[in-house]
Formats: structure tokens, C-alpha cells, sequence
């Protein structure tokens, strides 16, 4: 699964932080003043409140204008925020190199990569794999996860995923597939799970 840059995580954790302050806050004032409550707790707050303005400001010739900018705004970063986080296209089938005569042969790449999992998954060090076959920026790239015991001899598991990718590039017939594989470390107190 592709990961978000870090710079859109940062933007996303700060700006739901923002909005879901506001949100609070907003709905707190919502209710302590729909139900009188900070009129009795503090009436010279309460009285000093004047909300005319919007009133007065709504009603102004300039009022739509300053909407439509607001919501051509919100419009062009709710657009970036989706592109940020578009997943990648997963490769779906991909031809064969090979010569049949009158035919071209094409594989699915969900049953390869499945393949590919297996060999991985034959460490006994290795608990789980996620790993899917991606196209990116026109480059073929076996991407996911593989999550390892805590004293896991990483070499041991390099060597795995290594396997796993020859495996890849014999059956695909080629060798311009990429990797991006984080290894994650399953914590010690959970039961190690065995893959075969």
C-alpha cells in the first residue's frame, strides 16, 4: 500500500487537529448558548455578545463573492488532499516475454505475488506479508510489508524476500521489477503465528 509523503501526513495530523478544535470548541458555544447556559453562568458575557454583524456583513453586495472564493479554495485543496492520497495502480495482468507463435501471453499479478509471499513466508522467522505489484511512475514495484519475529536474523530474511524476487523475475521474465518492503518487528508478547 503506497504511504503518504510525510509532508501530507504532517499537513493532515495539524489540519485535524485545527478543524477538530474548532469543532469542539464551536459546538461547546453552540450548546451554552442554545440552552441558556451561559447566560445564567455569565450574563455580562452573554449580554456583551452581538451577533449583527453577520447579519449586516451576509447582506452585503460582496457576500457571495467572498463565498465563492472560499469555496473555489476549499475546492482546490480538497482536490490536492485526494491526490495525495490516491492509491497506487495495482499492475492487474501483465504480459509474458516469450515467443508463441499468433498468441501473447499474459499473467494475472495477484497469483504471482501470492507466489512470492509464499517463498517469503517459508522463514520460520517471517510471521506475515502483505505485498502487492504496483505500477509507479512506469516502473514495475513489488511493494508491501513483511512483519518478522523480534530476534529475527535479518539476513536470513533478506535472503527470503531476495528468493521471493527472483522467483518474481523468472516467472515474469523480466528483471526490471523494483522492491520497496518494509520489515516490521512483531512485538514479543504476541503468539507467533505459523505460516505453514
Amino acid at each position: 500500500m503506497k504511504r503518504a509523503p510525510r509532508g501530507t501526513v504532517v499537513v493532515d495530523r495539524v489540519v485535524a487537529a485545527v478543524v477538530g478544535l474548532l469543532l469542539v470548541v464551536g459546538g461547546a458555544a453552540l450548546v451554552a448558548l442554545g440552552t441558556g447556559w451561559l447566560q445564567r453562568r455569565r450574563p455580562a458575557l452573554a449580554d456583551t455578545l452581538d451577533t449583527s454583524w453577520v447579519a449586516t456583513q451576509s447582506a452585503r453586495s460582496w457576500w457571495p463573492w467572498a463565498l465563492a472564493v472560499v469555496a473555489v479554495v476549499l475546492a482546490v485543496v480538497a482536490v490536492w488532499w485526494l491526490a495525495a492520497h490516491r492509491p497506487e495502480p495495482r499492475a492487474g495482468t501483465l504480459p509474458l516475454r516469450g515467443e508463441v507463435p499468433g498468441a501473447r501471453l499474459w499473467v494475472a499479478s495477484g497469483p504471482v505475488v501470492e507466489v512470492v509471499s509464499g517463498l517469503v513466508e517459508r522463514d520460520p522467522q517471517v510471521r506475515s506479508t502483505s505485498l502487492a505489484l504496483v505500477r509507479e511512475r512506469g516502473r514495475l514495484v513489488l511493494t508491501g510489508a513483511v512483519v518478522v519475529d523480534s530476534d529475527a536474523d535479518l539476513d536470513s530474511v533478506t535472503d527470503a524476500v531476495a528468493s521471493g524476487l527472483d522467483e518474481l523475475g523468472r516467472v515474469l521474465g523480466r528483471d526490471d521489477v523494483e522492491t520497496r518492503i518494509h520489515l516490521g518487528v512483531a512485538s514479543r508478547g504476541r503468539t507467533a503465528r505459523r505460516l505453514h
